[in-house]
């Protein structure tokens, strides 16, 4: 399901049952299934997957509310919701493995992207397409692409990233300078896990699915969050002369 689809849903709960949660099963026909079937639990779990809803209890006990994100992004002016809107599009694992694969520019043809998920994360041939389009339309929906990065080619050395000169798109939060704290969002609960980097801290009363998100999301960015035994002994990485060739 695109981001923009979603969005639709989101708001069709918010307009059957706004800040109050209900069963499973009323929130399927509130979005439009009359039954649970495949569709409709693939629908839930995409509006989770985008953070735009919250779930208590399980199985046929499980019950669903919007989240605050959801709630701030429906009831916020238009200049706010840009924000918002570009968080939710990042969340799903595969859209931010493509949004680091390919940044701001995406390759003008389906099907560099389609043989990139089949080729490097095993997706099957028959769906991949359906995944490529959602991801299409949450790339414009979401303007992630700026002044325009979807179908466009853009001419630069990135290998499809930014140029230096591309016009401003999303970007990630930057870190704090060194040896400033990381700014923590009000109202959330942090628990610091002592590491001999320093405290990382971790929000507490994330759900299963936020807590899933952030185990993927730390072994998807290993590589740039692990340093190498040389790098952290001797702050750089190694020359040809320190390898020996």
């Amino acid at each position: 399901m695109s981001l923009r689809t979603a969005m639709e849903k989101a708001q069709a709960i918010w307009n059957a049952q706004q800040k109050h949660s209900a069963h499973i099963e009323t929130v399927m026909h509130t979005i439009g299934y009359k039954k649970k079937t495949g569709p409709s639990q693939r629908a839930i779990s995409a509006l989770n997957q985008y953070g735009l809803t919250k779930e208590t209890g399980s199985a046929d006990k499980r019950v669903i509310g919007l989240s605050e994100s959801a709630i701030n992004y429906l009831l916020s002016s238009d200049s706010q919701r840009a924000e918002l809107l570009r968080q939710a599009a990042l969340k799903p694992t595969i859209f931010q493995h493509l949004w680091q694969e390919y940044g701001a520019f995406l390759p003008p043809s389906d099907e560099a992207i389609k043989m990139h998920l089949i080729r490097e994360k095993n997706y099957n041939s028959a769906a991949v397409g359906e995944l490529v389009a959602n991801y299409r339309d949450t790339f414009d929906f979401a303007n992630l692409g700026g002044n325009g990065g979807s179908r466009e080619e853009k001419h630069d050395t990135g290998g499809g990233k930014p140029a230096a000169n591309s016009p401003p798109v999303y970007k990630p939060p930057t870190t704090q300078p060194k040896g400033t704290p990381p700014a923590m969002s009000a109202d959330v609960r942090y628990l610091p896990i002592p590491l001999d980097i320093g405290d990382a801290h971790i929000p507490r009363g994330m759900n299963d699915a936020d807590f899933n998100l952030l185990i993927e999301t730390l072994q998807l960015r290993k590589k740039k969050i692990v340093a190498d035994d040389f790098t952290t002994y001797h702050g750089h990485p190694p020359t040809k002369e320190e390898l020996g060739d």
